[in-house]
């Protein structure tokens, strides 16, 4: 199954609002990206099904799957609020070769299929598509090209893979005898390794860029914690 399919999360994630006056009551809000209680309870009922049967019954449980939903939440809002500063853009064809490519992971009839028993809207499933490529490209832009590769990080991993020749200092300059299998896919696979070592370090930076605020009185209602 594709994996963008069951971005339950980023599914209802990221409305825009318009004039204040207009905006809808949030449970979540990070810039002008909102999730309204509604949306949240509809990402959790679909997230539900990724636990085990009655697992969610005790209420401990269950408030802890919905505090982490929240943080996923929490984490996309900060990402796409990035990707507006980054001005990063998803096209029209990068999407429907995103689609396309989903959609052909399963048999005739069986995406619909899967859609309808989840009851979701194809249209919605769609910006949640174009959501998470728009995630992946601030992800690329904003961390994995901004990471520097060293010699040393190439001489590292060749020689943790047994590709290092004998008597090679994986802390040294990478070898002559290295270059020619140091190509431009190599390269971008460490460059990647190392970026999701820096990936949870450089969330934390953007969390601390933009405000994030919780309607706590709606939380405490969701999870049963009200007064």
């Amino acid at each position: 199954m594709a994996v963008a399919f069951f971005c339950l999360s980023g599914l209802f994630a990221g409305c825009k609002g318009g004039e204040a006056e207009h905006r809808p009551v949030f449970l979540l809000r990070v810039g002008q990206g909102v999730v309204t209680p509604l949306e949240f309870q509809r990402a959790f009922e679909i997230a539900k099904v990724a636990y085990p049967h009655n697992t969610l019954q005790e209420a401990a449980a269950r408030r802890e799957a919905q505090l982490r939903l929240l943080e996923e939440m929490i984490d996309e809002l900060i990402l796409l609020e990035e990707a507006h500063s980054l001005r990063v853009v998803v096209g029209r064809e990068e999407l429907a070769a995103a689609v396309e490519k989903i959609k052909a992971d399963y048999p005739e009839g069986g995406f619909e299929q899967v859609l309808l028993e989840n009851a979701i809207p194809y249209a919605e499933w769609e910006k949640a598509v174009r959501r998470r490529l728009l995630i992946e490209k601030v992800v690329e832009v904003g961390l994995i090209d901004t990471v520097e590769l060293t010699p040393q990080d190439i001489s590292a991993f060749l020689a943790a893979h047994g590709q290092a020749p004998a008597g090679s200092d994986p802390g040294g300059d990478a070898p002559a005898a290295l270059e020619p299998r140091i190509d431009t896919k190599l390269i971008r696979y460490i460059r990647k390794q190392k970026a999701e070592a820096a990936y949870a370090d450089w969330l934390k930076g953007l969390e601390a860029k933009y405000a994030v605020e919780i309607n706590h009185d709606l939380w405490n209602e969701i999870t049963g914690q009200a007064r």
